[in-house]
C-alpha cells in the first residue's frame, strides 16, 4: 500500500492515543461491600456486556478516524485491480516527441515520424475525463508546443496531426529538464512522461561522463513525482551516407581568382560503399561530379575549385544521390567573394626611411608589390596604414582586421571604446608590442584585469640571448602550414631578441595560448571577445625586436592569421539549425530593413529592421549607430535569401546565409534500455518497443487508484456516526 507522503503516514500511530487513554484510566479499586449499593451492583451487572459494548464500539470508531485522517492526508493508494477500480485519479501527461531530423528515417513508405504521430494518438486515447496533457518537441532544443496544460484532448490531437519532423539535432537530456518544468506546478495527483524517440545513441549523451547538475535534479524529482515511458519507434537499420563538411581552403575568396573548397562525405553504416556520386554546384548550377570509396565508419574527403568572375554573394552546395535520409545528404554554403579584404595598419613608430617604420614588413607581406608594371596583384589584401593620431576620425567598421603595432597609447577620440564595440561585434585585432608602448595604458584600459580586449597582462621587458617560438599543440591555424617537417621554419629559423612578459589571467575560458618561449613565457595568445577575436604578440611588428619579419615563413603566416581572423564573416553567414543568423551595419550602410525569404517557400518570410547596439560611441547618436540584426527562426535548413532596403532607396544586389543540419544526427546508431539508463544516470523509465508494449506497460502503471477523497468522505461519514452513537449512549 504505498503513499504519495510517506512520512504523513505515520499519522496512523495517533489511533492509539484512544486505547492509551482508555488503558490509563483503567484503574484497580478496593472492593468494599455496602449494603446500600447491592440494588444499584445488581442493576450494572445486568447491564454490564451492552455497556461494554457500547464503549468498545466509540473506542474503534475513534481510533479508525485518527487513522483515516493520516491515510488521507499521506494520500494512500491501493494496488490491487480490484481496489484499483474503485478509486478515481486524474493525471498530467506530458508528451515528448522526437523532432530532430533522424526522425524522417524512410523505412518502406513509413518514416520514424510517421510512428511517433501514431504512438502519440495511442497515448492521447488512453487519457480519461479530467486528465490534462502538454505538448514538447524534442531536438536540440526543448520547445513546447502545449506548454500550458490543457483537458482538450482534441486540441493536442490535432497538433500532432499536423507535425513534420524539423532539422535540428537530439538533447533527451535537455527534454527532461523542460519537461520536469512543466510537472513542476501540476496540483495532479498523478504524472506521467512519455517520450517517443527513435533512441539515437547520440542523443543521450556521451558515456562515462556524469550528466548536468540541473539534469540530475530533474531525473531525480521525476523519478519520484511522475512515471516515465520511453516509446522506441526507430529502425535496426542506421546505414547512413551524409555529407559532414563543406568549407573553403581559403577564407578569403577573390574575384577573379581560382577558389577551392572542400567536402567530406562520411559513412555511418557497416558495409562499404562504393563509387558514391559527390555533385558540386555553384550558385545552384552543376559544375562536376565526383566518385568517390568510402570504407565502413570511414570519412573520404574530394576538393573542387571555381573561379568567380563578380563580387558579392555566392552558394556553393555538395549533394549526395539521394537515400532513406535526405536531409544529410545537401549542405550549403554562403560565401562573399571580395574585390579586397581591407585591413587598417595603425603605425606607432614612423622613419625617414619607409623600413624604419613600423608596419613597412607588415604591409609588403600582406600586400606584396607587382614583380613589374602592369601585372595583376598576387593578394586581395588591401592594407591601409594610419598613424596614431588619425584613430580619432577612423570608423573601424570599415575594415575586417584592424592591427595595432607598437602604439605608445590610443587615448586619442575616444578610441578603446570604439575599438571594443567593433571587436564585440565580430571585427577583429592584433596586437604587437614593442618599444614604445605604455604598458601601464595597455594593462589599465585594454586589459582591465582580464575583462578588456587584451587577453594577457603585460610585463617587463625581457631577451637577454634570445628566444625560439614553441608551438602550442593543436597547432593553431596560422601555424597550420608549419607542423612536422616544415616547423623548423617558424621553430629554428626565427630568433626574439627581446619580448614583453605576458601573464595570463586566472579565467582562461576564452582564451588561447598559440606559441610560447622556449625560455618560458606565452608568446602569442588569442582571445574572443565578443563575436570577435584579438592576437596579441609579446615583441615588435618590425624587424627590431626578432628576425621573424625577414624570415621565409613571415609572409605565409602573417596570410594564415587574416584568414583565421577574417573567417568570423564565413560563420556568420552559414549557421547550424536553432542557431541565429545576425548581420551587423555600420553607419555609412543606412539600412532601413531586412527582408529573410526562408528556402523553397518553406515560410514566411519576414521583415526586420535594425536596432542600435550597446555601448560607447555606438549608442551616441542614432545617425552614428552600429546597428544590427538577428534572425532567429532558423529552424528549417537550405539557403535563405536577404534583401536590403536602403533609407536613400537605392538598390542592394540580395545576400544569402545558409542554415546546416547538425553532422552529429547523420550518426544512426542507436542505443538500448540498457545503454540508455548507464548514459544518463538516475533515469528510471519503463521501456516499449511496440504499440501492445505500451499499453501493457501503461496498464500496469495506473493499476494504483489513490484513495484520498472517498477516506475524506468516510472520516466526515464516521465523525457523524460517532457524536449520534455518543449522544444515544450517554441516554
Amino acid at each position: 500500500m504505498p503513499f504519495l507522503h510517506p512520512l504523513l503516514a505515520l499519522g496512523a500511530l495517533g489511533g492509539l492515543i484512544p486505547i492509551i487513554i482508555h488503558l490509563l484510566n483503567r484503574r484497580r479499586f478496593r472492593i468494599t461491600r455496602w449494603a446500600a449499593m447491592e440494588f444499584l451492583l445488581a442493576s450494572l451487572k445486568k447491564n454490564y456486556k451492552r455497556v461494554r459494548f457500547e464503549n468498545l464500539l466509540l473506542l474503534l470508531l475513534r481510533v479508525l478516524l485518527l487513522v483515516l485522517i493520516a491515510l488521507a492526508l499521506a494520500r494512500f493508494s491501493a494496488e490491487r485491480e480490484l481496489l484499483g477500480s474503485l478509486g478515481a485519479e486524474s493525471r498530467h501527461a506530458v508528451l515528448i516527441l522526437d523532432h530532430s531530423y533522424s526522425m524522417r528515417l524512410r523505412d518502406g513508405s513509413d518514416t520514424s515520424f510517421d510512428r511517433a504521430k501514431r504512438h502519440a494518438e495511442q497515448i492521447l486515447g488512453t487519457l480519461n475525463k479530467g486528465d490534462v496533457v502538454s505538448l514538447l518537441l524534442m531536438s536540440d532544443i526543448a520547445r513546447p508546443l502545449v506548454k500550458e496544460a490543457t483537458l482538450d484532448v482534441g486540441l493536442v490531437r490535432r497538433e500532432v496531426k499536423r507535425l513534420e519532423p524539423g532539422w535540428g539535432g537530439t538533447d533527451v537530456g535537455r527534454a527532461l529538464v523542460a519537461a520536469d518544468d512543466l510537472l513542476a506546478d501540476s496540483t495532479k495527483p498523478r504524472k506521467e512522461v512519455f517520450l517517443i524517440t527513435d533512441m539515437q545513441a547520440a542523443g543521450w549523451g556521451r558515456g562515462g561522463t556524469e550528466p548536468a547538475d540541473e539534469l540530475k535534479e530533474a531525473l531525480a524529482r521525476l523519478k519520484k513525482t511522475a512515471k516515465t515511458f520511453v516509446v522506441d519507434v526507430g529502425t535496426d537499420d542506421g546505414q547512413n551516407l551524409a555529407i559532414t563538411k563543406l568549407e573553403p581552403v581559403s577564407r578569403i575568396i577573390g574575384a577573379g581568382a581560382r577558389a577551392e573548397f572542400e567536402v567530406e562525405v562520411t559513412n555511418f553504416g557497416e558495409t562499404k560503399q562504393s563509387s558514391v556520386r559527390v555533385d558540386c554546384l555553384v550558385d545552384r548550377f552543376k559544375q562536376e561530379t565526383k566518385e568517390i570509396d568510402i570504407p565502413p565508419g570511414g570519412t573520404e574527403a574530394v576538393a573542387f575549385a571555381h573561379t568567380f568572375v563578380g563580387e558579392g554573394s555566392h552558394l556553393v552546395q555538395a549533394q549526395l544521390a539521394r537515400d532513406r535520409l535526405a536531409a544529410d545528404n545537401t549542405r550549403h554554403l554562403a560565401i562573399q567573394v571580395e574585390k579586397a579584404v581591407r585591413v587598417l595598419l595603425v603605425n606607432g613608430e614612423t622613419g625617414t626611411k619607409p623600413e624604419d617604420n613600423e608596419t613597412y614588413y607588415l604591409q609588403r607581406a600582406l600586400m606584396p608589390p607587382p614583380a613589374t608594371s602592369g601585372e595583376a596583384p598576387v593578394s586581395y589584401i588591401e592594407p591601409t596604414t594610419i598613424t596614431e593620431f588619425e584613430t580619432a576620425a577612423t570608423d573601424f567598421g570599415r575594415y575586417r582586421l584592424v592591427v595595432l603595432a607598437n602604439l605608445a597609447s590610443l587615448a586619442a577620440g575616444n578610441a578603446v571604446t570604439r575599438l571594443e564595440d567593433y571587436v564585440r561585434e565580430g571585427g577583429a585585432l592584433v596586437v604587437f608590442l614593442g618599444d614604445r608602448i605604455d604598458a601601464a595604458f595597455y594593462n589599465d584600459q585594454l586589459f582591465k584585469q582580464g575583462r578588456g580586449l587584451l587577453p594577457a597582462r603585460i610585463g617587463e621587458e625581457a631577451g637577454g640571448d634570445g628566444a625560439r617560438l614553441e608551438l602550442v599543440k593543436p597547432v593553431h591555424r596560422m601555424f597550420e602550414l608549419f607542423t612536422d617537417e616544415r616547423a623548423y621554419m617558424v621553430t629554428e629559423r626565427v630568433l626574439f631578441r627581446r619580448h614583453l612578459d605576458l601573464t595570463l589571467p586566472e579565467s582562461r575560458e576564452d582564451i588561447r595560448e598559440v606559441a610560447r618561449f622556449d625560455t618560458g613565457g606565452p608568446a602569442i595568445v588569442e582571445k574572443t571577445f565578443g563575436r570577435g577575436r584579438v592576437l596579441l604578440l609579446a615583441s615588435s611588428c618590425d624587424a627590431e625586436w626578432t628576425s621573424f619579419p625577414t624570415a621565409a615563413a613571415y609572409a605565409v603566416v602573417m596570410h594564415e592569421m587574416v584568414d583565421h581572423l577574417v573567417s568570423g564573416d564565413l560563420a556568420r553567414r552559414n549557421v547550424l539549425v536553432h542557431q541565429p543568423y545576425r548581420r551587423t551595419f555600420s553607419p555609412d550602410e543606412l539600412i532601413e530593413s531586412v527582408t529573410v525569404r526562408p528556402p523553397g517557400g518553406a515560410g514566411v518570410e519576414k521583415t526586420l529592421r535594425p536596432y542600435p547596439i550597446r555601448g560607447g560611441a555606438a549608442a551616441a547618436s542614432e545617425a552614428a549607430a552600429v546597428t544590427e540584426i538577428v534572425f532567429a527562426d532558423t529552424d528549417v535548413a537550405g539557403l535563405h535569401e536577404i534583401e536590403l532596403k536602403r533609407r536613400d532607396g537605392d538598390a542592394m544586389p540580395p545576400e544569402y546565409f545558409s542554415v546546416n543540419v547538425p553532422p552529429d544526427e547523420a550518426d544512426l546508431r542507436r542505443i538500448d534500455e540498457q545503454g540508455a539508463t548507464a548514459r544518463l544516470k538516475g533515469f528510471d523509465f519503463r521501456y516499449a518497443r511496440s504499440v501492445s508494449d505500451l499499453r501493457l506497460a501503461v496498464r500496469r502503471s495506473r493499476t494504483g487508484r489513490e484513495f484520498t477523497r472517498e477516506l475524506l468522505l468516510l472520516v466526515l461519514a464516521l465523525m457523524c456516526v460517532e457524536l449520534i452513537l455518543g449522544q444515544w449512549f450517554g441516554r
